[in-house]
């Protein structure tokens, strides 16, 4: 019997592991592609990209050894990711935030930044069309909800491998599921560990 469940254990283990290193190489390349365009466009702005983009990956590489991080951390790597975003997009994109006592929950890592980086992917973002995102946390429900405005770029569907990993590894961890809605805005809605 504690036999099996090592066994169980173990391979949780392994398929947490795919998972975030399925994650990983999707950041990487969409940040390392907003460098390359930042450089030709201003020099001075990409010197700052580059140490906030190293502040990123070094803070989301220390966190990809943990199944789960405070709330707290998460969204101090959104902070920094946002602000790689709005380097690039300005005015463009605006993002409002209301989470109480973030200290209190536990979330799997890099779930928001993922959340946010797709908002990003499947949506013009413009000054006749400005992305808005929302970071609310419910309390009551210990649940999380990112949600953003929709104007679909072309062909802009994905293969949704981002957003299966993500609830895979909230099923392995939290024993929930992640909910998706859509109507007039995506929104996707993350359980909280308290």
């Amino acid at each position: 019997l504690v036999e099996n469940e090592q066994l169980k254990n173990d391979n949780l283990q392994i398929q947490l592991t795919a998972l975030r290193n399925q994650l990983n190489p999707h950041f990487l390349f969409n940040s390392l592609n907003t460098l390359s365009w930042l450089i030709n466009e201003d020099k001075n702005k990409s010197q700052l990209y580059l140490q906030k983009l190293s502040q990123v990956l070094r803070y989301s590489l220390n966190m990809q050894e943990q199944s789960l991080v405070s709330l707290k951390e998460e969204m101090a790597l959104t902070d920094s990711y946002i602000f790689l975003l709005q380097m690039r997009f300005g005015a463009n994109l605006n993002v409002h935030r209301a989470i109480e006592h973030p200290e209190k929950f536990r979330i799997p890592p890099l779930s928001i930044q993922l959340l946010i980086e797709n908002a990003v992917k499947h949506n013009v973002i413009s000054s006749g069309n400005p992305l808005q995102i929302s970071i609310v946390a419910d309390v009551e429900r210990n649940t999380i909800n990112i949600s953003n405005s929709l104007h679909l770029k072309p062909n802009s569907e994905g293969t949704g491998i981002g957003l299966a990993n993500l609830n895979e590894r909230f099923r392995l961890l939290t024993a929930r599921e992640i909910e998706i809605r859509q109507n007039g805005e995506f929104s996707v809605i993350l359980p909280l560990l308290s």
